[in-house]
């Protein structure tokens, strides 16, 4: 109908970000959507199913009852290929005959592990399954109390992508949160008991819009290098949320998601609290007087933060958010030069620090993203696709290697620290080169994931 909407604009905004990434530092890549919604599919609703159904007790009958419609139906095999050994069977698009016998195998030791009830989170992660399905019709088993639980945890999960380019991967963890917050509501409509959080929502005209409001202020977290994809997923979040309204008489106050997403170097900077008390013990008495006063306005900010998205999300006080939002800029740019100078000394650079600040942007994540750190300790899904580049090729500024200081990508020191962002519980999903499951020079990165997995 030659309608542009926000996933086509999207991808032409990516397109653009690719091409403004130039250079043999960039390491930029477009992911198609497949790709990205593969990732997050597998990452954050295997999250959310653990939230739904913790025990795990519905999953189990969901898959036990009726397994064949959780299975991808691409990767199914009819039960008359399944008893038949030729090779002249019906193949996929680009499927090779080995291929085909792998995915025979593969089907029937599924199909065995679920006719034994032998189900894990290892066969529902390494398993073509259909977990957003399941998350669905789990909502569907929930009492009102139940809901009730299930929303306020997932309003509380924080979803980052720390090289976040145009927001590709945000746009992708925004539709799946969105399905599964709608069907939360969907089944509050019906339930015999309201829940809570329906009576206090229901006063919003658009609930769609509300609900992707909701995720873009609460749950969606973004890093770039670059500002001009910082710009565009932005521009793409606000074009998502835009869509979803039908009338002007919905429309209400766009959200501020300047502290959502960021600028910033996920190679240069600290990146949680521990890191900031450890050079309270080894800086100068000058520096641990900063670090101290880092620590309690990182607590003050957490609250302000977390003020101003309770009331971008009330329509009856949001008129009065605009000077919270120009409080809250100011705090954080105060905050923002204490950790670049303690930083700068941190690894001894000879640039002055301003000059170390333009050319590293480095990133405190304690400080920059106080939401997440002081109440989490990290964040609970890690979602991307780092860039691959080799570190030699790096030039214009210096990072410290840490554990995979000798593997020769820094896809490898970008998943090192990604790791580190996480809470002891969080989960990560990236795209990474073939090269990290064989290659020696990968070593220490696969010891680095085992500890820590």
């Amino acid at each position: 109908n030659n309608e542009i909407n926000p996933e086509i604009l999207g991808y032409i905004l990516q397109q653009y970000v690719t091409g403004v990434e130039e250079g043999d530092e960039a390491g930029a890549f477009y992911t198609k959507n497949d790709i990205t919604d593969y990732i997050t599919s597998k990452t954050l609703s295997f999250k959310l199913l653990n939230i739904i159904d913790p025990s795990g007790s519905i999953t189990k009958k969901l898959l036990i009852d009726h397994p064949q419609h959780y299975i991808e139906s691409s990767f199914k095999i009819s039960e008359h290929d399944s008893l038949n050994n030729d090779t002249d069977t019906e193949l996929l698009l680009g499927e090779t005959p080995a291929l085909y016998e792998l995915r025979k195998y593969d089907y029937k030791f599924l199909k065995q592990q679920l006719d034994e009830e032998n189900i894990t989170s290892e066969i529902i992660l390494s398993s073509p399954i259909k977990i957003v399905k399941i998350c669905h019709d789990a909502i569907i088993e929930l009492d009102s109390k139940e809901l009730n639980r299930v929303w306020d945890e997932i309003s509380d999960l924080k979803v980052l992508d720390p090289t976040c380019g145009s927001g590709a991967f945000l746009f992708s963890a925004m539709q799946l949160l969105e399905s599964i917050y709608l069907q939360i509501i969907s089944q509050a409509k019906i339930s015999p008991e309201a829940p809570k959080f329906y009576q206090d929502i229901i006063v919003h005209k658009n609930l769609n819009y509300y609900v992707a409001k909701k995720i873009a202020l609460e749950n969606l977290f973004g890093v770039d290098l670059m500002q001009e994809g910082i710009d565009v997923a932005n521009l793409r979040l606000y074009l998502a949320l835009v869509s979803r309204l039908n009338t002007l008489s919905e429309i209400e106050p766009m959200p501020i998601l300047e502290f959502n997403i960021r600028r910033g170097n996920l190679l240069v900077g600290f990146t949680n609290l521990q890191e900031l008390a450890k050079k309270n013990e080894t800086g100068s008495l000058a520096l641990f007087a900063d670090s101290n006063k880092i620590l309690s306005q990182i607590e003050e900010v957490n609250s302000d933060i977390e003020a101003l998205n309770k009331g971008q999300l009330d329509t009856d006080i949001f008129s009065r958010e605009e000077e919270k939002k120009r409080s809250i800029r100011s705090k954080l740019s105060r905050l923002k030069g204490l950790t670049n100078t303690l930083y700068a000394d941190h690894v001894n650079t000879n640039l002055e620090t301003q000059d170390f600040v333009e050319s590293h942007v480095p990133f405190t994540w304690p400080a920059e993203f106080p939401q997440i750190f002081q109440k989490k300790g990290g964040f609970d899904v890690i979602i991307g696709n780092p860039p691959y580049v080799q570190k030699t090729k790096i030039k214009s500024y210096r990072f410290q290697g840490g554990e995979t200081a000798k593997c020769p990508d820094i896809y490898a020191t970008c998943t090192e620290r990604a790791v580190k962002l996480l809470n002891d519980k969080g989960t990560i999903g990236f795209i990474v080169p073939m090269t990290l499951s064989w290659s020696k020079k990968y070593q220490s990165l696969r010891d680095y994931l085992t500890s820590k997995f």
